[in-house]
């Protein structure tokens, strides 16, 4: 089973769910990325995955 089976999900307008998902992909990111020492704020994480070509290995992290 993936997340966007979850019976919670069903009935749910489209847009809804996708913005749902796009929450917990953003916050389960950001959350994993603490863990190991990153320093992305959590709006900063979002602009990394929506943005291609954002994250650059060259970039200084604070």
């Amino acid at each position: 089973m993936t997340i966007t089976n979850l019976q919670a999900f069903k009935g749910l307008d489209p847009d809804l769910r996708a913005a749902l998902l796009a929450q917990i992909r953003d916050l389960w990111t950001h959350g994993s990325t603490a863990i190991e020492g990153n320093t992305l704020t959590l709006g900063e994480t979002k602009f990394v995955i929506e943005e291609p070509g954002s994250a650059s290995p060259m970039a200084p992290m604070r």
